[in-house]
């Protein structure tokens, strides 16, 4: 025969905060991932500036467009960009000359750069815009194949150099 057991109160008791324990640490996640700082990064080739005495009319210009779409205020210290096929990158002017931009929750701020001034975009891996606090926040406009490429081919070429010198 089965015997047939009773709930208790502390049997229903326990059950209740095991599953609003539960809930709670979900509802805490989701709320902390909401709150997180969320930049987004867009790059736009091909336009031009006008009634505007600082820029030319009939250049071109690179629009670096930096999105809060977080609910964090961020600050925004410098926006450059990174080569793809050697070391080091460009910081803009635009971020130099006129400082910090402090963006709030839902704001946008621009970045222009005379697109004549780029040697090759190909050579371009990514747009970098760099926040106060150090993080990075990256819009690549080079396909992944490319960069799988050439960061296997700068890998393999800085261990080559690093046996080479033991020899």
């Amino acid at each position: 025969m089965i015997q047939q057991q009773s709930l208790s109160l502390t049997d229903v008791v326990a059950f209740w905060g095991a599953i609003t324990g539960t809930a709670s640490i979900v509802v805490a996640y989701f709320t902390y991932r909401r709150d997180a700082v969320k930049i987004k990064v867009d790059v736009k080739k091909g336009w031009r500036v006008m009634h505007s005495p600082d820029y030319d009319p009939n250049e071109d210009q690179v629009i670096i467009d930096v999105s809060n779409k977080g609910r964090r205020p961020v600050t925004i210290t410098s926006v450059g960009y990174v080569f793809l096929k050697r070391e080091g990158g460009v910081i803009l002017s635009d971020s130099i000359l006129f400082g910090s931009r402090e963006l709030a929750e839902g704001k946008n701020t621009h970045y222009l750069m005379t697109q004549s001034k780029v040697e090759d975009f190909s050579e371009i891996n990514y747009f970098a815009v760099y926040d106060a606090v150090g993080n990075d926040y990256k819009k690549y406009v080079t396909p992944a194949y490319k960069r799988f490429l050439y960061w296997l081919i700068f890998t393999l070429h800085i261990k080559r150099k690093e046996e080479f010198k033991k020899v």
